[in-house]
């Protein structure tokens, strides 16, 4: 067996006692409440000659109502992805270390895909902290008031959004003013479709 299937095998046997979770697309996922999906995601790339694994974690959530919207302003198909995330390479992965695994450093496959197991559940466990504290998923309007403010590029669009959603139009009214963020770069074209929408 490669070193990649070896590790997708044991990832997605192990992820089976994470309740309520599943290891889908690459991806550790779960939905907690038909108005979000919740993803902590290795971003993991394989290489080959000499064999090893790049980890680069993130952990965020998906809102299809969000992407449903985004998607009729912006003419674009909705696309499953992480909307509202946070990097996890200093929080999980232990920073005397490469966030790369290569096979020949370890005494056997085995030894290197038990390295890279560790490094999972350690993702695993600190996404999943993150997302319980960060979310508050009790309700649809608390779980939107939980979203964090993201004030450039797309995240800032998805975010006016959650606040159209919310009923405050008057904050990206703020965005388009230039008020939040004036030197950060924001599609204020797509902005001026969203505050039309929730107009």
């Amino acid at each position: 067996m490669t070193f990649k299937s070896e590790i997708l095998k044991a990832v997605k046997t192990k992820a089976t006692k994470y309740y309520g979770w599943k290891f889908i697309y690459n991806k550790y996922y779960i939905q907690p409440e038909k108005y979000c999906e919740v993803i902590i995601d290795p971003e993991w790339s394989f290489h080959g000659s000499p064999s090893s694994i790049l980890l680069q974690p993130a952990a965020g959530i998906y809102i299809p109502e969000v992407d449903k919207i985004y998607g009729e302003l912006d003419d674009c198909i909705p696309v499953r992805r992480l909307m509202f995330y946070i990097d996890l390479d200093h929080q999980a992965l232990d920073k005397t270390h490469s966030r790369r695994i290569y096979v020949q450093d370890f005494g056997s496959q085995d030894e290197a895909v038990a390295e890279v197991l560790h490094r999972m559940d350690c993702i695993f466990t600190v996404g999943k902290d993150y997302l319980t504290n960060q979310y508050n998923f009790e309700s649809r309007e608390g779980f939107y008031e939980s979203v964090p403010e993201e004030t450039r590029g797309f995240g800032c669009a998805y975010y006016c959004v959650v606040k159209g959603l919310l009923g405050d139009i008057d904050y990206i009214k703020r965005v388009l003013r230039k008020e939040i963020d004036p030197m950060g770069y924001q599609d204020l074209e797509l902005i001026g479709k969203i505050y039309d929408y929730f107009s």
